[in-house]
């Protein structure tokens, strides 16, 4: 339940142009397609990409940030989690 309270109002802090683009990114990190990021998938994601960062972040630092977006601690990101903590950047 307080999952889905938590998506509610991260569906209400995000504009609806950045949803359908969070939408996209995760569909395309999402490799495996079975609805959650693995830490291999945030990972390999961020390298394809990471000339479009300003700064470059490290192994730990991605892996820090996967452990804060994981709220359940099931080892994944799903969706609700991933558009939570894009509402919390």
């Amino acid at each position: 339940m307080q999952q889905a309270a938590l998506t509610y109002m991260a569906n209400h802090l995000i504009g609806e142009e950045e949803i359908k683009q969070l939408n996209k990114v995760f569909k395309e990190l999402d490799v495996d397609n079975n609805g959650k990021l693995s830490k291999e998938e945030l990972i390999a994601g961020y390298k394809l990409c990471e000339e479009v960062f300003k700064g470059k972040l490290t192994i730990q630092e991605l892996e820090e940030i996967f452990e804060a977006a994981d709220a359940d601690n099931s080892g994944e990101i799903d969706y609700s989690e991933w558009l939570i903590a894009a509402a919390n950047k």
